[in-house]
């Protein structure tokens, strides 16, 4: 439920972290820090207590007491008259477009205090680590986290409907479109990306940090999808997608690169928009239809101002959305190359685990990937791992072939070259050209 009501920008190192966002083993200690309060039933404890026993876990990962999604620097601290002001601030909550839906969230922490005040939560904490920035970035698993909220609250009788809260969802991860192909429909939906604030960088006469918002993550979900053989593909990679309760519904998750600033995390992935979505049949690898999305104007545009009201912001939204545009015709998915931490996420920077040599034990010879033209140097931009013996060597020199070519061919298999001149060679495109037949072509025990 931290996710449902919060900004965009989110994470460990946005405004409001959540505790278990900085440190690996806060929740942990926030259990240890829990066995030191007294059940209400045996004893009390002091007002100036609770202060010490949750100030220093109730922060963010540079300390600071303000910055954390529960701050209680203001509850009741024995240091100063200042920070004995009965107050807590629950600033994981954004302030809503409408006067009614924050009356909604009001009225759900108001509920919810009640509820512990009758009854305290005693259940063991859950340590989720990567899930909250994978499971949870989804809106199909926000809302049955928030069910689970609601229903719990009508067990303590409480009259809620979690039908209330279909704004919030609407406003925090809108519909981006649907299409229906071969009885099966998808759904594309916004979700929620968490933000990075990078190093420091000198500008403006002092120091800066950037905050690299070039990523985004929608969520693909499908109903009706009872065939095993079909899949969807995001840009050819196939999407992890997870069943729910629901038969015949499967919820993934797409992280990809909207757009490309001057900085950011790995400025040398490219931007991967557009995003071609197919539904494929991958018993016959044929795509059975699908959309096209762009994260911009298809025409490159910039808009001329804001949007006057909701309607025209969701009709550039829409704009951006086509049935139309996506592979079509054969189509032979590609296995995305997963995180086992991630299990819910495809992470198109990551890439695909066809047409990439295998590394081998023992291996130390690298195939050097691309060049800088100022001095004309190889770099190693990609180390790929190739079987040290003799059998590669001609196998280089095969694909490469021409006398000339042989000895620049022995100068990159050498183990002992860090950077590779190229002193003789007159068009690098012959250079890539090896690489491609390298990587189409395999290892030579491949």
């Amino acid at each position: 439920m931290s996710y449902m009501f919060s900004s965009l920008f989110i994470g460990p190192t946005s405004q409001a972290p959540r505790i278990d966002e900085g440190r690996d083993d806060a929740i942990y200690e926030l259990e240890v820090a829990f066995q030191q309060v007294p059940d209400p039933s045996t004893g009390w404890i002091p007002n100036w207590m609770v202060d010490r026993l949750f100030r220093n876990l109730l922060i963010d990962l540079t300390g600071n007491t303000h910055r954390a999604e529960i701050c209680i620097d203001k509850l009741y601290s024995p240091d100063h008259t200042t920070g004995r002001l009965g107050l807590v601030e629950l600033r994981g909550f954004e302030m809503p477009p409408h006067a009614r839906m924050s009356l909604t969230q009001q009225l759900l922490v108001r509920a919810l205090v009640a509820r512990f005040w009758e009854k305290p939560y005693n259940e063991p904490l859950i340590h989720w680590r990567n899930l909250i920035h994978d499971r949870f970035m989804l809106p199909h698993y926000l809302w049955a986290d928030l069910s689970t909220v609601v229903d719990y609250l009508k067990d303590g009788g409480f009259d809620f409907d979690v039908n209330w809260f279909g704004a919030h969802l609407e406003f925090r991860c809108p519909l981006i479109g649907t299409f229906e192909a071969a009885g099966v429909k998808v759904e594309l939906r916004q979700s929620l990306e968490p933000w990075y604030v990078l190093g420091e960088e000198p500008g403006g006469g002092g120091t800066t940090r950037y905050v690299d918002s070039s990523l985004e993550r929608l969520q693909v979900k499908t109903t009706g999808m009872y065939s095993s053989a079909m899949c969807i593909t995001v840009n050819g990679v196939k999407v992890p997608l997870q069943a729910t309760d629901t038969p015949g519904e499967f919820v993934g998750g797409v992280r990809y690169r909207a757009w490309q600033p001057p900085n950011c995390l790995h400025p040398t992935i490219p931007v991967h928009t557009p995003l071609v979505v197919d539904l494929v049949d991958s018993a016959n690898n044929r795509s059975l239809g699908g959309c096209r999305y762009y994260v911009e104007h298809p025409g490159g545009l910039n808009p001329e101002g804001f949007p006057v009201n909701a309607l025209a912001a969701e009709s550039r939204r829409a704009g951006r959305f086509f049935r139309m545009g996506h592979t079509g015709g054969h189509l032979v998915p590609q296995e995305p190359r997963m995180s086992p931490d991630f299990p819910y996420t495809l992470d198109l920077r990551r890439g695909t685990c066809s047409g990439n040599l295998k590394r081998r034990p023992g291996s130390r010879i690298r195939l050097f990937v691309g060049c800088t033209f100022e001095n004309w140097f190889l770099t190693p931009v990609e180390s790929c791992s190739l079987h040290r013996n003799r059998r590669t060597q001609e196998w280089i020199k095969r694909v490469w072939p021409g006398s000339r070519s042989q000895k620049h061919a022995a100068h990159v298999c050498n183990p002992m070259t860090s950077r590779v001149s190229v002193f003789q060679l007159t068009r690098v495109t012959l250079l890539h050209a090896v690489i491609q037949k390298a990587f189409s072509r395999g290892s030579p025990r491949e």
